[in-house]
C-alpha cells in the first residue's frame, strides 16, 4: 500500500515538473533540471532545452501514475504482483528520465552550436 502511494506521488511530481519544463518556467540553476555543461551556457538555452525534454518527463510520471493507481485500485493480490508492478513503474520512470536527459543535452548542444 505504501509503495503504491509513493509511486503515485512520484508520478504526480514528475508530471508537474515536466509541465513546468514544457512551459519554460524553470529558471537557470533551479533545483529541478538537467545541469550539464551544455544546458548552463545561458538562460535561453536552459529553457529551450528543458522545454524539449518536458514531455518525456511527463510520460515518465504517467507511467508511475498508472502503476501506482493499478496497485491502489485493484483488489488484494500477491506480493509478487506488487513487487513486479512497482519495479516496472520505477523502471519506466528511470528509463524515460534518462531519455529526457539525453534529449535535453542534445538540444542544448545544438543550440550552442548555432550561437
Amino acid at each position: 500500500m505504501i509503495s503504491a502511494l509513493a509511486l503515485f506521488l512520484v508520478g504526480l511530481l514528475f508530471i508537474y515538473n515536466g509541465l513546468q519544463m514544457r512551459k519554460r518556467r524553470l529558471q537557470l540553476g533551479s533545483s529541478w533540471g538537467f545541469r550539464t555543461a551544455e544546458t548552463q551556457t545561458s538562460a535561453a538555452v536552459w529553457k529551450a532545452s528543458h522545454a524539449a525534454g518536458g514531455m518525456t518527463v511527463m510520460l515518465g510520471g504517467l507511467g508511475a501514475e498508472i502503476a501506482g493507481a493499478t496497485l491502489l485500485l485493484s483488489p488484494a493480490h500477491s506480493v509478487t504482483v506488487n513487487i513486479t508492478v512497482t519495479l516496472c513503474g520505477l523502471a519506466w520512470v528511470v528509463l524515460l528520465y534518462l531519455a529526457a536527459k539525453g534529449r535535453v543535452t542534445e538540444t542544448a548542444a545544438r543550440l550552442n552550436r548555432k550561437a
